[in-house]
């Protein structure tokens, strides 16, 4: 681990961090230790732990805001799929104090630092399970992956690491809720699955804020913008994924539109 550069990004983490957090954001890059970091403005500390992916996760969040949020945005119904330690969850409850907030995370370590991270926050509840194209039991294809890269599968698996999962559709359903307002999406390239198959849901949603992991999933990115095909849309790049605005279902007779603007 480069220490300069390392160094620079605690300088960059310091306005959104604190000094006291950006310190210990520089710590973690060496030490096995949970540290314990309060972004600024937020009200309760968030555990890192040390030399983990988490301190990147949080980076990205927190400092670079890879979720950029406008002020004039309305969002009662939020799903985190793919939530990780719940830092993604806790950014949207900060900036959404009003929204009902779904986490989904499958993995059981990510999934306790999940809880550990949200207890603070009534809005958030918390769902150990992951996303795909029906109900079903899958299993963890790569359990001594880092944190944030762990893949699920309906292959059978010899690791006895069982998931449950389900569709969008279901999770709505269950909520109770009329609509998604945003749906965060990060789930290494179960997205292939999740968007080849029942996509009714996309109808009743405003934004969907989603990573493409093509390169783990091939067909992923095609899935995406198949199941989008017959929506008017806005894309812009958003961190390592993409920011979309749905704006409705295209008229069976529309022309082809541009790339930025569908």
């Amino acid at each position: 681990m480069n220490f300069l550069s390392t160094l620079y990004r605690s300088l960059l983490a310091a306005p959104y961090l604190g000094l006291a957090g950006a310190g210990k954001f520089l710590l973690s890059a060496w030490s096995n230790r949970t540290f314990h970091i309060r972004p600024k403005g937020y009200r309760h500390s968030l555990s890192v732990r040390g030399r983990t992916s988490d301190r990147m996760v949080l980076y990205s969040i927190f400092v670079e805001q890879q979720y950029p949020v406008d002020a004039s945005d309305q969002a009662k119904h939020i799903l985190d799929a793919g939530a990780n330690v719940g830092y993604a969850s806790v950014y949207f409850a900060h900036h959404f104090p009003d929204a009902q907030i779904l986490a989904l995370e499958p993995e059981e370590n990510n999934f306790r630092m999940l809880e550990e991270n949200t207890r603070c926050y009534p809005g958030i509840r918390r769902v150990k399970g992951a996303l795909w194209k029906e109900r079903t039991t899958l299993s963890m294809a790569n359990p001594n992956a880092p944190s944030w890269a762990f893949q699920l599968t309906d292959q059978a698996a010899l690791n006895g690491n069982k998931v449950p999962a389900c569709t969008v559709a279901d999770l709505i359903a269950e909520q109770q809720w009329p609509r998604l307002d945003l749906a965060k999406i990060d789930i290494e390239g179960a997205e292939r699955e999740v968007f080849s198959a029942n996509t009714a849901w996309l109808q009743n949603t405003s934004r969907l804020y989603i990573e493409v992991h093509d390169d783990q999933q091939p067909g992923s990115a095609k899935a995406l913008f198949e199941a989008l095909s017959g929506f008017r849309y806005q894309l812009k790049v958003a961190g390592d994924g993409f920011l979309i605005r749905l704006e409705g279902q295209k008229p069976q007779n529309a022309e082809p539109e541009s790339a930025a603007r569908r």
